[in-house]
């Protein structure tokens, strides 16, 4: 099974980020959990008082994340097969054949059509899994206290189904930004703006973020990076100060 995703430093950084923010009874959601790289570390920081919700699509990853959970003897995470997205339906999931253990996973044709990725798809596997919103799942939720985004393109879709819930809770954010359209992008970031976030690129935490078109893709090709977006009242952590 060939995998693929963060290297070594960047998983340090976004780990760091979440511990720092998160804190004992917090309720985390991780959406693209992969193999618990982050649901894991926040699932001991959130200790036995708090919750961690893990969303992975992909059988094949979500299969060996739950076997790793059982193994470790984890009590506090709860994980899903549902894909999230903008509103609940159902789609073909398409997972790489020879990489069935990957991220890259996908039914966004606009991800798949990606010059890099392109080649992953040639004999995909399609599997059909159930889409939800999170606007939807966490209907009845009392809390939530932070969420992580890495969907493999997914992103704005996953905002535009959980307006209500950021809106309600305003959880902190930490999510990838990748190649999407330009009309994805501006929508995000106009949400996000609309609900008063502060939006820090993880690589540029000196300055905010305060123009769409620094991340616009038709501006600046190959621009992927991960945004930590803050509620207005939670002061920025930059990790490369410690």
């Amino acid at each position: 099974m060939q995998y693929f995703g963060y290297g070594p430093q960047e998983l340090a950084i976004l780990e760091n980020i979440l511990l720092h923010y998160l804190k004992e009874g917090d309720c985390y959601v991780d959406i693209g959990a992969h193999m618990g790289q982050e649901l894991i570390p926040a699932s001991r920081k959130v200790g036995a008082s708090g919750t961690c919700y893990g969303f992975e699509p992909n059988p094949y990853v979500r299969a060996s994340l739950d076997e790793k959970i059982k193994n470790l003897s984890i009590k506090n995470i709860k994980t899903s097969g549902c894909a999230v997205y903008s509103h609940n339906c159902t789609q073909e999931l398409e997972v790489p054949k020879n990489c069935t253990g990957s991220e890259l996973s996908t039914f966004i044709q606009e991800v798949k059509s990606r010059f890099y990725y392109t080649r992953c798809f040639e004999d995909a596997i399609k599997v059909t899994c159930a889409c939800v919103s999170l606007d939807d799942f966490f209907a009845d939720a009392k809390k939530i206290d932070f969420i992580k985004i890495d969907a493999q393109g997914a992103e704005p879709y996953i905002l535009k189904g959980a307006a209500g819930i950021l809106d309600k809770f305003h959880p902190i954010l930490l999510m990838e930004w990748e190649e999407f359209p330009d009309e994805w992008a501006v929508e995000s970031y106009n949400l996000l703006q609309k609900l008063e976030y502060k939006v820090f690129d993880i690589n540029q935490f000196n300055k905010p973020c305060l123009s769409i078109n620094d991340y616009l893709p038709s501006q600046i090709p190959d621009k992927r990076t991960n945004l930590l977006c803050l509620p207005s009242n939670v002061a920025l952590y930059n990790p490369f100060a410690d």
